[in-house]
This record gives C-alpha cells, structure tokens and sequence, in this order.
C-alpha cells in the first residue's frame, strides 16, 4: 500500500521487462511484497553465502498533507551489528563496515514515442513516474573522516522515500543466523524491525587475479558470452565480435 509511484510496465507481446522479449513470460512484477505482512511480528530475512552482499530496502511514507501537512524531518535508518556464531558483522558509518546504507534517489522519467525495434513497436515504455535509480551514500566513501551526505533526510507529505541496504558478507563466516535491528526514527517517525541473515556454509569464488582486468570475476566473465548480441546493441555499438575494436574494448571495460 506504501508503493512508490514507480511506473509500471506491462508486457504489450513485444517487451516484457520482467522476462525476455522474445519468450514473454507471465511474470507482471518483478517483487510483488512492497510492506510487511499485516499479522504477526514484521522481520526482514536475507541470506548468502561468504564474499556475496544481499541487499534490503526499507520504505517511509509520510501521510498526504490531507491528512498531516508536516513533513516528516530528521529521519535516520540505523542497523545495529549483525551477531551470531560468527564474527560479528560491523555497521558503523565508515566504508570498510559490513553494512551499507543509501539513500535511493528517483529521476523524473516521461516517455510518450513507441520504441521501435527489430520484432515490433512497444508501448510498454510509453509511461511515466519516477524512477528509482542512483544510490547516494549516506556517510562519503572518499573523503577523510566520511561526513554525513544524505542522513538525515526529510520525507515530504504524501511521498515515499526508500533507503538500501547493503550487508557483505566476508569469506569464511561461520555459517549459521545473525541477527540485529534496524531503527528508523526522526521527528514523526519511530519504528523498529528485527533482521535476521542466514550465512550460508559456502563462499564464493575470489575475483580471477589472470583476468585481463583484475576486477573481473569469475562470475561475470561467464555471464558475458550468453548476451553478447544484448550487449553490443545496449551500447550503442556499430559492431560486434571478435573482429570489432570498439566492442573488444568495452568488454575490457566492463
């Protein structure tokens, strides 16, 4: 009932955004479970395994000025250090902390011209709204001592603001469940919620230290290949393959 006011595209038989637009699935929604359940003690619950990060978002609404013409201000998103049979996973305000907290920020997006590619003319993009996009750090990652960016923020009547959570997990945690708090609180707003992370007993595999770029990982170097069609034409790119200079290079970038 808190949903943003994302647009929503629907599979029109050429594009759908939630499956492949050759093999339209009949999936409509990428996340169907936008506020916790009505009964019992709302949690949030992730899980993964050593050198991966799960994320979780938490959303504040603040009632239509119909209702309350006060904004709400002030509003910080603090999680207390995830513990249990494990090292206990850091959440403080620098950057090396196992959990990470954004601000998302939307971008007002209008599009009203069909978009016309090579199986036909959709108009599943003719939509607008705002679209969830950049994740702005709420303490800086670059300079000395990470002073607050974006925390403590306002949520203005009638809007919904979102924040992401980012827990990393490090290689060869004990496996088993951590839990913790999250704590939102500001001037009109206080709310606490439980967190529990499963740890896998597992860890993923290290970055490929052979890879032409360091940054590479296994993963992502297997993952290139199958789409490489969708790549190049994503770019922009007049070519592709192995004979193509442009393309060999942003794959190198990437």
């Amino acid at each position: 009932t808190n949903q943003p006011s994302i647009p929503t595209y629907t599979d029109d038989g050429y594009f759908n955004p939630w499956g492949y637009q050759q093999h339209p699935q009949s999936m409509t929604e990428l996340n169907p479970v936008w506020s916790c359940s009505s009964s019992g003690t709302p949690e949030i619950s992730v899980a993964g395994a050593g050198r991966e990060t799960v994320s979780f978002q938490v959303f504040i609404t603040a009632a239509p000025s119909s209702v309350n013409s006060s904004a709400l201000t002030g509003v910080s998103v603090d999680v207390t250090p995830l513990s249990g049979p494990g090292t206990t996973l850091t959440s403080d305000n620098t950057q090396t902390s196992n959990v990470l907290r954004y601000l998302e920020g939307y971008i007002p997006y209008t599009y009203t011209n069909p978009f016309t590619q090579g199986w036909g003319t959709t108009a599943a993009m003719n939509i607008s709204g705002d679209m969830p996009d950049p994740l702005i750090p709420f303490y800086d990652p670059y300079d000395t001592g990470t002073p607050a960016v974006a925390t403590p923020f306002n949520v203005q009547p009638g809007t919904t603001q979102a924040v992401w959570v980012d827990v990393t997990i490090p290689a060869g945690q004990t496996a088993g469940t951590y839990t913790g708090t999250v704590t939102v609180s500001g001037n009109g707003v206080s709310a606490s919620i439980p967190v529990n992370l499963t740890v896998w007993n597992g860890t993923l595999p290290r970055f490929d230290s052979a890879s032409v770029n360091p940054a590479h990982a296994d993963m992502l170097k297997s993952w290139m290949p199958l789409w490489p069609m969708r790549f190049q034409s994503g770019e922009g790119l007049p070519c592709g393959g192995p004979g193509c200079s442009q393309d060999q290079a942003m794959m190198q970038k990437y």
